[in-house]
C-alpha cells in the first residue's frame, strides 16, 4: 500500500517518512495489516522512520517541537530554523539538519554530542510541549 492512501490516518508522520524516502532513494509500502488502524500504523511507520534515518546518516530526532516557545526573558519568540540551529551547535557541529512537520532530523558530525543533547533536552518542556528525543 502506498503511504499517500495512508495519509489521512497519520498526515505529520507520513509527511516525515515521505521525505525521508526521498533523501534516501528509499521506498516503503505498508501491508494492509500495518494500516488496520491509526496506532498500529505508527509503529509501522515509526520503525520505516528509524530505518531512513540511519541510512541517510542522521544520528537524533527531536519530537514536538513547538511552533511558539519563551526566551530567557519569559518573552514568546516564533520557532524558526534560524532559532534551531542556534540550539544545536550549542552541543556541537551541526553538518546536516532537517525541520519537518515538528520533528527535526540532525546529523551531529560527532555521535557524542547528539548524546549529549539527548541526556540534557530529553523530556524538556520548551513552550507547552513536552520534546522528545532518539539518538542513533
Amino acid at each position: 500500500m502506498e503511504l499517500a492512501k495512508v495519509r489521512y490516518l497519520q498526515p505529520k508522520l507520513v509527511a516525515n517518512v515521505q521525505f525521508l524516502c526521498e533523501k534516501s532513494g528509499e521506498k516503503v509500502k505498508i501491508t494492509p495489516h500495518g494500516a488496520k488502524d491509526k496506532d498500529t500504523l505508527a509503529s509501522v511507520l515509526h520503525e520505516h522512520e528509524r530505518k531512513l534515518v540511519r541510512k541517510i546518516g542522521y544520528n537524533l530526532i527531536l519530537r514536538n517541537l513547538p511552533q511558539v516557545a519563551e526566551d530567557e526573558t519569559g518573552k514568546q519568540i516564533v520557532v524558526t530554523y534560524e532559532s534551531v540551529i542556534k540550539t544545536l551547535v550549542k552541543f556541537g557541529k551541526v553538518d546536516n539538519y532537517k525541520i519537518i512537520s515538528g520533528t527535526v532530523y540532525v546529523q551531529f558530525k560527532r555521535s557524542d554530542d547528539a548524546r549529549l543533547m539527548y541526556k540534557l533536552v530529553n523530556n524538556m518542556q520548551i513552550g507547552k510541549n513536552i520534546v522528545k528525543l532518539e539518538v542513533f
